[in-house]
């Protein structure tokens, strides 16, 4: 029996020892990862880190950091309270014995504090996140925002409550995302109601060879409705990056499946593009560029600017590996037949110095890119050309009396169809296209700067689509 209680003894030493051990190193695990989670989302938001008190103790921690962004009053307050594991003894004593099952794990709550202005008056949104750090150091963020409304001072914000989650590698490197905002009810003064509807977004990325984020994101959106006027139902929108050598590669997809304007039903629609020999390093330096903007005293204005000129400067970057863009699909039905699309352009640098005159960037595009029109589109252009010539013809006598009495509408209707190839001159849009296989073809071509519609040079003025008077017989 006294062996026993010997062994027992020891096993309850052991166990305790793990515990506090475990404890220990876990509080100090749990700093590290605290102080990366911060500075991930200062650099990623071009935030500066202010106040940074970190108050460790035995079971549990305080928190307390405040980030800010230059030239602008908004204020962030991240206040968190840490519960260290291996068991969450704090949990425990007030009653809360739901974590026992799961107990190699520690807790972080914590309340997110934007503040800010609109319009000159403060606006403060609370974001309450709960965080769970594995043993090993992985862990998930989750975000439950309850149901709120929010009045501003030109509209009002109403939604039913917004859930998330973020899952995380210890090394902060590979991320699982999620949100889903079931509803967002906007009211403006003006009495305008916007409503958007079943918000989904998930990603799954992993940072590359260059600190890029490599992965796949999806965001779909049930129902866009901006009374009376719009409504879209059915978005959506799918994008992977993916690393090869030293470039990034993206292929692109967006879809919807009804566009209603103003009593007007388009679709379904979808797009598919691939961006291809994107330089990863460029692409890095210029989101580290403008992350810093946000750390400077320059003012919106003078921001604003120094974005411009980053990006025209990545341009230049981007454009001594002869990027590609390639529209492979793209097919959008109207109440008069489908628009479809492909093509390819190349944005070649290589030989040069698009830095020093970024007005080069437009010599250096080549490439090509097809549009096709349903006659259904062609034919309100020229009708009226063509009636206009029926009219003149009946008037002159060149129709005998058989011939005018056969001028049904249905008759007419089709003398219109043929006819369409034959009035493409008459009219500035559809002078632009040829006609091949029942389809009305626009060939862009981009050489050096240089553009030719079906092979004829054209100059950047927009045409006129405006059926003007009636037009004139020949």
């Amino acid at each position: 029996m006294k062996r026993l209680l010997i062994i027992l003894l020891l096993f309850i030493i052991l166990v305790a020892s793990a515990i506090t051990g475990g404890t220990f190193y876990l509080g100090q695990e749990t700093e590290k990862l605290y102080q990366g989670l911060i500075t991930q989302l200062a650099q990623n938001n071009g935030l500066t880190i202010g106040k940074n008190d970190y108050n460790k103790g035995f079971f549990s921690s305080r928190a307390m950091t405040t980030l800010s962004m230059a030239n602008t009053t908004t204020k962030i307050n991240v206040s968190s309270y840490i519960h260290h594991g291996p068991i969450i003894i704090n949990d425990i004593l007030q009653g809360k014995f739901g974590d026992i099952l799961n107990p190699l794990s520690t807790k972080i709550y914590s309340d997110i504090q934007i503040i800010g202005t609109a319009n000159k008056k403060p606006v403060q949104l609370s974001l309450p996140l709960t965080t769970r750090v594995d043993i090993l150091g992985s862990g998930t963020v989750k975000l439950d925002l309850p149901a709120t409304t929010r009045k501003l001072d030109n509209m009002t914000l109403r939604w039913p409550g917004i859930t998330g989650q973020i899952a995380f590698n210890k090394e902060l490197k590979t991320f699982k995302s999620d949100l889903n905002i079931p509803r967002l009810d906007i009211t403006t003064k003006t009495g305008a109601n916007i409503t958007v509807s079943g918000v989904v977004y998930h990603s799954e990325t992993s940072l590359g060879r260059n600190h890029y984020p490599l992965g796949d994101y999806h965001l779909s959106i049930a129902q866009v409705d901006i009374k009376p006027f719009l409504s879209i139902k059915k978005m959506r929108f799918e994008s992977k990056a993916s690393e090869r050598e030293n470039f990034i590669n993206y292929t692109v997809r967006y879809k919807l499946d009804t566009l209603n304007v103003a009593g007007n039903t388009l679709g379904p629609g979808q797009m598919d593009i691939i961006l291809r020999r994107l330089d990863a390093a460029s692409l890095t330096a210029y989101e580290k560029q403008n992350n810093k903007l946000g750390k400077t005293n320059l003012n919106q204005q003078q921001t604003t600017i120094k974005k411009i000129g980053n990006f025209m400067d990545l341009l230049a970057m981007l454009a001594k590996q002869a990027p590609e863009l390639e529209i492979t699909n793209f097919n959008f039905k109207t109440s008069n037949g489908n628009i479809i699309s492909s093509g390819k352009l190349v944005l070649d640098g290589k030989d040069k110095e698009l830095g020093k005159n970024p007005m080069q960037l437009l010599a250096a595009v080549n490439g090509q890119v097809n549009v096709a029109f349903p006659p259904g589109i062609i034919q309100p252009l020229l009708e009226p050309y063509i009636r206009a010539d029926l009219e003149a013809y009946s008037k002159k006598g060149k129709l005998t009396q058989k011939e005018t009495e056969k001028l049904t509408p249905e008759s007419v209707n089709k003398i219109i169809q043929q006819a369409l190839p034959l009035y493409l001159d008459r009219h500035p849009f559809t002078k632009m296209l040829s006609h091949e296989n029942n389809r009305f073809i626009m060939n862009i071509r981009v050489e050096s700067g240089s553009i030719k519609i079906n092979g004829q040079p054209w100059q950047p003025k927009l045409p006129n689509f405006s059926l003007g008077n009636k037009p004139q017989a020949n």
